[in-house]
């Protein structure tokens, strides 16, 4: 089959799922259009826009600081730029790495001897963000311990969240041996395995935080807070749709729902993010709620909003060369 034919079809059918999803929550009642005309009116849409607006402030700057610990320069400005380009590649190319994929598009072309490098430093800011969320969800999970245990249901969900925590603990505990990644007995074994070079070349952009630990704890601080932001636009739907849920609740739930909608299914994650969030709730209530899909879905349109903006942004950076993004490498 032809590659562009094949591609037409992929996108199509995820948004087909996005769209069929959407169709049957609403038909369904999952998302109810009137508490959702309650969450996207007067004062709460700035609030939510503003909260929105300072997660993706803090993204950009997290990847900065990993551009940093690799030595490349990028301003606050042409970060927030290309993350903001990003967000609305999210809504525009189905899957949810699409922004990842135009943000390293643009720095490896105003870097050519560096492209895997820039690579690099999408991957990394990725599997940060997903780190800090994994040991976000564990920690509040935990909190209430006796509470898991009295519920079977979340179980496996405990399982799984501190199996998540553990893998990424030994994960970065063996990238940042230096000892390890000079094995010649690793060596050895990693010549059979394709890409090997490249597995390593990433190992030394993490052992390079080694050297830049002040980077390090700064990506991982602005993941912490933008994640506390995000999440308290749940707990602000929560509070104005009437669902008075402890507050480890949400901090539990939305980490969750975030890493589900970053499988690479549907645009941004629309549909599958109202499927996995409805569950979520509902299993931590005991009983069928709309919060996680109204409240899920309202987030979305406010990041559709800051995504069209950088929709604008995108326009007026196709008339410029791709130099004229300042990413100069030291």
């Amino acid at each position: 089959m032809n590659p562009k034919v094949k591609s037409w079809l992929s996108n199509t059918l995820k948004i087909g799922l996005a769209a069929a999803l959407i169709v049957h929550l609403v038909r369904g009642g999952k998302i109810d259009p009137a508490q959702l005309k309650i969450l996207l009116t007067g004062s709460n849409v700035l609030f939510c826009l503003g909260l929105v607006a300072f997660s993706f402030i803090l993204a950009s700057e997290r990847w900065r600081a990993i551009l940093d610990s690799q030595n490349f320069r990028l301003t606050v400005w042409e970060s927030l730029k290309l993350t903001l380009v990003g967000v609305f590649f999210n809504f525009a190319i189905p899957g949810g790495v699409g922004g990842d994929l135009v943000k390293g598009y643009y720095l490896a072309k105003s870097n050519t001897g560096r492209r895997f490098q820039s690579v690099i430093t999408i991957i990394l800011d990725r599997v940060i963000g997903l780190s800090a969320m994994s040991f976000m969800a564990a920690i509040a999970l935990f909190y209430d311990f006796d509470f898991i245990w009295a519920h079977e249901n979340l179980h496996i969900l405990a399982f799984v969240l501190l199996s998540l925590m553990i893998i990424f603990l030994v994960s970065w505990s063996a990238g940042f041996s230096s000892h390890l990644r000079h094995s010649k007995r690793l060596h050895k074994m990693a010549l059979k395995v394709p890409g090997h070079h490249r597995i390593f070349q990433l190992w030394d952009a993490i052992l390079a935080f080694r050297n830049h630990k002040t980077q390090l704890f700064k990506a991982f601080g602005y993941s912490f807070v933008g994640q506390i932001a995000s999440i308290w636009v749940f707990v602000q739907s929560g509070e104005l749709l009437g669902y008075h849920l402890p507050l480890h609740v949400y901090f539990v739930v939305v980490p969750i729902g975030f890493m589900i909608t970053a499988i690479p299914i549907s645009p941004a994650g629309i549909g599958i993010g109202q499927a996995a969030f409805l569950f979520l709730f509902n299993v931590f209530q005991g009983a069928e709620n709309n919060l996680g899909a109204t409240a899920v879905t309202a987030m979305q349109a406010c990041s559709l909003a800051w995504g069209i903006v950088g929709a604008v942004i995108y326009i007026s950076m196709k008339g410029v060369r791709s130099s004229d993004i300042q990413t100069q490498p030291t």
